[in-house]
Order: structure tokens, then C-alpha cells, then sequence
């Protein structure tokens, strides 16, 4: 609006995809469009004493089913499409498909969540009421019974930065955790700034999280910063799906 109202010059950022076509419109206006190897990410706590989502005290990932019916909790297509327009790709791990280091079989989990269901069941979930169908408010519980997420409740908590700061990833956070319900997984959209975000993750006090990644170096040094295992005292031991 401020371009519009020619208050600047001048937008070095991304633009909203809602906006985009009407810039594309006006003569007044040229665009510049460049492919970006960034990505949104959904992140989960996967330390001890946030056994749910990752390992015990043993060092066994017993969340790893968990994390495996999420990800087919997650519709990436009607993301792309309908939040960003298309200007985007649906992506399958931290590499984007369009970087040259890109490994084109590496596992992928499609938006199916019947399979999410059946994932659960084989690995020993429990529901609150087992003769009913996993659904909105008949909800799974861990293996041995215990609520999943550390909400009241045993709430899972989605933190994501607030619509007026990106809606894009507000919005995807509202999908995934409605989809999340509707297999039975009780989760629920948590808007906060992005600082407090950031507090929240480096206190260790968070089950799920969705922000972004920008790459502004060639070579990219973020896989280093993600996962190399110099980094494992002081990292945040958060599996990353790319969203």
C-alpha cells in the first residue's frame, strides 16, 4: 500500500501472493520474480521430557509414529494453492526440489489421513474411547496412556507467528491442526509474536512449532546450522518437516 501510495521506492522483501496479480497489472509497477530455496517448517520438541514427539530417557525415538501420521496430516498441495497461490512448491525435506544437491527419492508422505489413522493403531495409540471411531473429541493417547500433547488436556500446541505477520503460515498452522482433530490428535492453532516464539524454543517449552527458513548464502550453510551434531547441546533437538 505504502508502493501504491508512492510513500517508497522500492520493496526488497517477498510480496504477498494476494497481492501479486494486481501488482503483475499495473503498468506502474514492474516485478521481479526469482526461484527461492527457503521453506516453511513445521518443528516438533523431540527431547525426553517431551517423550511424545521424539526420544525417551533411553535414547529410543518413541515418537517417531507420531511424527510419521502428522506428516500425512499435512495437505502441502491445498497449501501452495490456496495460500500461496501457487508461488511455491510442495516440499519433501530440507533441500528444495529445485536445488541441484535435490534427491529426488527421498521418502515422501502424502496428505492421507486414513493412513495417519492405521499408522497409530499399528504402533499401539490408545483412544479415550476405544469403541468409537478417532475423531474430534475422541482422542489418542500415547502407548502406555498418557496424554500426547502438555497442554491442559493433554492439548497439542501448534505456536506460530501471528496473521498480521505472516498469514500465509498462520493459516497453515489452522489446517494442520484441524486436520490433526479430525483423526483424533487434539491439537489447537497457538498465534504468538514471533520473540516470544523464539523465547518458547530456546526454554525447551514447546510441542509444535511452524516458521520459515530463508537461504541467503551460496553454498548454504543452514544444514550445518540444522544438523550437525557439534550443534546438540545448544540446538533446539527439533525434527523439521518441510511444509
Amino acid at each position: 500500500l505504502a508502493l501504491k501510495n508512492n510513500d517508497i521506492d522500492y520493496i526488497a522483501w517477498s510480496i504477498s501472493p494476494a497481492f501479486i496479480i494486481g501488482i503483475q497489472m499495473d503498468p506502474e509497477f514492474g516485478v521481479k520474480q526469482s526461484a527461492e530455496r527457503g521453506f516453511f517448517y513445521l518443528g516438533y520438541n523431540m527431547r525426553p521430557e517431551r517423550r511424545s514427539f521424539g526420544y525417551n530417557e533411553t535414547g529410543e525415538d518413541v515418537g517417531k509414529p507420531l511424527r510419521r501420521a502428522i506428516a500425512h496430516c499435512i495437505d502441502k498441495q491445498t497449501i501452495v494453492q490456496r495460500l500461496l497461490q501457487n508461488f511455491g512448491i510442495p516440499g519433501d525435506g530440507p533441500i528444495s526440489s529445485i536445488d541441484p544437491l535435490y534427491n529426488s527419492s527421498i521418502r515422501k508422505y502424502p496428505f492421507d489421513p486414513e493412513e495417519a489413522k492405521v499408522i497409530l493403531r499399528n504402533a499401539g495409540y490408545q483412544l479415550t474411547d476405544p469403541g468409537q471411531e478417532p475423531g474430534n473429541g475422541n482422542w489418542w493417547l500415547n502407548p502406555d496412556g498418557s496424554p500426547i500433547g502438555n497442554g491442559e488436556g493433554g492439548l497439542i500446541k501448534i505456536l506460530t507467528p501471528p496473521m498480521s505477520y505472516d498469514p500465509i503460515r498462520c493459516h497453515a498452522s489452522m489446517m494442520i491442526a484441524s486436520q490433526m482433530q479430525d483423526i483424533g490428535l487434539y491439537a489447537e492453532h497457538i498465534s504468538m509474536d514471533f520473540g516470544s516464539i523464539v523465547n518458547r524454543l530456546d526454554q525447551r517449552d514447546f510441542d509444535m512449532y511452524i516458521l520459515g527458513w530463508r537461504i541467503g548464502s551460496d553454498p548454504t550453510d543452514y544444514l550445518y546450522s540444522f544438523f550437525h551434531s557439534s550443534n546438540s547441546e545448544i540446538g533446539r533437538a527439533s525434527c523439521r518437516e518441510r511444509v
